[in-house]
């Protein structure tokens, strides 16, 4: 039986997008980093073409000779993934990796390692010195350009495969949905995971190679419970004053989000980027993550509001409670967000509508659940932590007046 992995490299092979682009600020200077992470976030919001977020990158990055990045690109770890794809060829794979950022150059060089079959990247154009002029418009960059290559590449080889599994970690990859058998979300974005078949969180490839030789897939239960934990803890600050939980929570903020610089880096901030390491998971193991700060904001939003239990439960309990069933038990994914169940929605309700129904009558508590447990589920481009608070506070402010 033929099979055939088709995987993004950033994110999977190499460290994230947002990380390389922190390393090598170092070479293009402060300005030239702010510049790109706008055009990034300007990307993910849809204001700007994958064309002209590469094109406008590696304009920026003319004259830098192109073995400065090979030296980011290729650090030891990195080393190590494309050894572990070797387990993979030997089990009879074929391997395919296809990039939207990486350099043909440096696709080649990875190819030569012998550890894939085939690796596609962005065309970019060197001079004498082999110092970046410029890149030249290739099928990766243009839209369905990662499918299109695929086929040609099963046509090139003349191969009909029984299984194509796609590996992804970001959304530019969805696309790749229409051709696979199995899509995998490795430490994927939250568009990824709503649509992945399958979603597996390591920092290593040992996990995902594992379930591919195996088809089975290890759960992490201990630290998974630990997170969520952690989480529903958020509800004890409605024992504080307000002044003083929000200003603890900007503080956390502050704390948090030098810990994920310094990380990057590769420096350890004392204790956190320990417990960090420890509670998180996907693509908050190798930072920068976010989701702490989502989670933050949150609950200061909910704390800035005339109805602070209302969005604090909310957020603590219904996402938490919905959480750990949805680990807990098999269930029913929703046909669009495969990373929510119909039975975790349940019992984050339940959970929630009794617990908010201490501070008001049981039919606006029921609504207010209903209204947070619909922002779960239909979140993609907004983290969750952000909408539920929202979702269930508005809500409770149009409902009150009707029941109470």
């Amino acid at each position: 039986m033929r099979k055939l992995i088709v995987s993004d490299v950033e994110g999977v092979i190499l460290p994230r997008k947002i990380i390389l682009l922190f390393r090598i600020s170092k070479i293009i200077g402060f300005y030239t980093f702010v510049k790109n992470i706008i055009r990034g976030i300007l990307y993910e919001l849809g204001f700007l073409s994958l064309q002209d977020l590469i094109k406008n990158f590696y304009r920026d990055l003319k004259g830098l000779p192109l073995n400065r990045l090979w030296e980011i690109y290729l650090e030891d770890e990195v080393m190590k993934r494309l050894e572990s794809l070797r387990k993979l060829k030997e089990n009879g794979f074929d391997i395919l990796l296809v990039s939207l950022g990486v350099p043909q150059q440096f696709m080649d060089k990875i190819k030569e390692k012998g550890t894939c079959d085939e690796a596609y990247g962005v065309k970019v154009r060197v001079d004498t010195e082999n110092r970046i002029i410029d890149v030249v418009e290739n099928e990766v960059l243009r839209d369905g350009g990662k499918v299109r290559l695929v086929e040609n590449f099963c046509r090139l080889r003349n191969v009909r495969y029984d299984e194509i599994i796609v590996v992804a970690d970001d959304w530019n990859n969805l696309q790749l949905r229409e051709i696979a058998d199995i899509f995998i979300g490795f430490n994927p974005d939250n568009r990824v995971a709503a649509k992945a078949a399958m979603i597996i969180q390591d920092d290593k490839l040992d996990s995902l190679i594992n379930f591919l030789l195996s088809s089975s897939k290890p759960k992490l239960k201990e630290k998974y419970i630990l997170r969520k934990m952690a989480h529903i803890s958020g509800i004890l600050l409605l024992l504080m004053p307000n002044s003083l939980a929000i200003g603890l929570l900007l503080l956390a903020i502050l704390l948090y989000s030098i810990e994920e610089i310094l990380r990057i880096y590769d420096i350890n901030f004392p204790i956190l980027s320990q417990l960090v390491r420890f509670l998180g998971k996907g693509n908050e193991i190798s930072g920068p993550a976010l989701t702490p700060i989502w989670y933050a904001i949150g609950l200061i939003l909910s704390l800035l509001t005339p109805y602070p239990y209302i969005g604090i439960v909310s957020l603590t309990l219904l996402d938490s409670t919905s959480g750990i069933t949805n680990f807990l038990v098999k269930g029913h994914a929703y046909p669009f967000n495969q990373n929510k169940k119909i039975e975790g929605n349940i019992a984050g309700i339940i959970v929630t509508t009794l617990a908010l129904s201490y501070t008001t009558n049981i039919v606006p508590a029921l609504l207010v659940s209903l209204a947070a447990a619909l922002a779960e589920t239909f979140s993609y481009m907004v983290d969750d932590d952000i909408t539920i608070p929202i979702s269930a506070t508005v809500s409770y402010h149009f409902i009150k007046n009707w029941f109470c």
